[in-house]
Formats: structure tokens, sequence, C-alpha cells
């Protein structure tokens, strides 16, 4: 089991049978995601986790929770190949709130272009024909992608 800061709290608040904490994948300003095995179909899922600080007051809490449902909302609605699928969500207590995604295996992005640099112009035109139409897909169903 990986260590890496936050994992061992998670790890040890999260009290969920069907799903089994594997490292740690992801980190940003409102969460955690971590790559994790969904034991009754043996299949790896993401989990991200919603970070609440000890020192946010009730109305900031407040805030964060209203604004992680709204993303679980939003990706419940949303069903497209480029649109990672919202399979489960969940709260262990009452301050570990998470959401489970299907996990695509591979790299981001940012590694690809930390790595290989700058992409040839017809593979950004492939990457942004994905992205548009997955941001189209989203306008169908009546989405808003931002808070």
């Amino acid at each position: 089991m990986n260590n890496e800061s936050g994992f061992g709290d998670i790890l040890s608040r999260f009290d969920v049978e069907k799903y089994e904490l594997i490292e740690k994948i992801g980190e940003g300003g409102f969460g955690q995601v971590f790559r994790a095995l969904q034991k009754n179909t043996e299949q790896f899922v993401a989990i991200k986790f919603l970070t609440l600080s000890a020192e946010f007051d009730r109305e900031k809490k407040k805030r964060y929770i209203e604004r992680f449902d709204r993303e679980t909302q939003i990706g419940s609605q949303l069903q497209h190949p480029n649109i990672v699928r919202l399979l489960d969500k969940g709260q262990c207590g009452d301050d570990l709130i998470y959401a489970v995604f299907e996990y695509v295996d591979g790299i981001s992005l940012k590694q690809r272009l930390s790595t290989v640099g700058r992409l040839l112009p017809t593979e950004t035109a492939d990457i942004m024909g994905q992205i548009l139409d997955a941001l189209a897909h989203a306008h169908k169903k009546g989405c808003l992608l931002y808070t």
C-alpha cells in the first residue's frame, strides 16, 4: 500500500467493503483521487474524495459539498466516450464524501506533452475534436461544466 500524503488518513476512514483503495493517483484543490478495485467486478475504478479542511467554517464546507454534488449530478447525466462515467457516490461519516468514476488507464495530456513535447497539428486537431464533441454532448444535455 502507498503511504503518500492523505492516503493513510483516507484509508483509515474509508469504510466501504466493495472498494479496495490501491494508490493515490491525483490531487487538486478540492480533492484527492485514488485508483481502487471494485471487488464484486474485479475492475479498477477511480475514486475522488472531497477534501474538507478542519479549518473550513461551516459555510465553506457547505459550498464545497454543494459544488461536489453539482459535479456528480452533471456526471450522472453524461454518457459519452470522451467523458469518464460516474459509477457510484457515497459518504463515510460526516466528512468523507466520495464519487466513483470509471478508471481510464494511460497518461494524461499534460504527461504526454512533458515527455513528447509539442504535438503534431493533426494530433492536436484530433484531441480538440474529441474535447469539443464531449462539450457538445454536455451542452445538448443542458449541463454546465463550470461553477
